[in-house]
């Protein structure tokens, strides 16, 4: 399976400054948060997220 994603390892962040990453990232972020429906105090740990953070923006009480 590794050699299906080694070429596109070198372009996969530059992606997502397009305006169809943006858009990508944006529906993303907006999933999580209406599945997950964080509160102050709730604790989530982000895994194999690779260099695209997905949790740390707009958490409610959190970091």
């Amino acid at each position: 399976m590794k050699h299906l994603f080694d070429d596109k390892a070198g372009s996969y962040d530059s992606w997502y400054q397009t305006a169809a990453g943006r858009f990508v990232d944006r529906v993303e972020k907006e999933a999580v948060l209406a599945y997950l429906e964080p509160r102050p105090g709730m604790s989530v740990l982000d895994i194999g997220v690779a260099a695209r953070a997905t949790i740390p923006w707009n958490w409610p009480g959190g970091d």
